[in-house]
């Protein structure tokens, strides 16, 4: 286990702002990439990680859906905060100055550990394993399951560079 993590049972207590209602339950960070949601019009048994990365790779190259800070080829990452076993489901507090949209903390206080009060870190929440495998039909679960490839908690933009890591072709695939 990372001891930079959290451990995966670890609870944390927070209350919702506008009706006071308190919630305890363990909280994780999903990440999200443009268009990873091309997986909702298939099952694992129907295609593979590997075809629909390559069916990604062109959307993102013909769309640029890049980063508008840092361009091409890096990917915006978004990132929400989801409670395991409530239906807490909420965008991550920000990482950059930039981004002011309603998230967590909008809506929410700080989670506090149940059983000592230390508040969260959110750098140390767990980072959801999204698998694209029979049984596991995860939203854009083909990335992490083509290549290995998962997000360091709260990074805000995924470079396709490293897919080279995995002997993946990033390039644009128009040339």
């Amino acid at each position: 286990m990372n001891p930079l993590t959290y451990p995966p049972a670890t609870r944390w207590r927070f209350t919702a702002m506008a009706s006071g209602v308190q919630k305890i339950g363990e909280l994780e960070l999903s990440w999200e990439l443009p268009n990873d949601w091309i997986t909702d019009d298939y099952l694992p048994e129907e295609i593979s990680a590997q075809e629909l990365l390559e069916q990604w790779l062109k959307w993102l190259w013909a769309t640029k859906s890049f980063s508008e800070e840092l361009g091409a080829p890096h990917i915006p990452i978004r990132w929400m905060v989801r409670g395991r076993d409530s239906a807490t489901a909420e965008a991550a507090p920000p990482v950059t100055p930039q981004d002011q949209r309603p998230n967590f903390t909008t809506y929410y206080t700080t989670p506090e550990r149940e059983n000592n009060d230390e508040p969260v870190n959110w750098l140390r929440l767990p980072v959801t394993d999204k698998l694209w495998r029979a049984g596991r039909a995860d939203k854009g679960g083909f990335i992490q399951e083509a290549t290995g490839f998962k997000p360091a908690a709260l990074a805000p933009t995924f470079d396709l560079r490293v897919l080279a890591a995995a002997g993946i072709d990033w390039n644009d695939p128009s040339g």
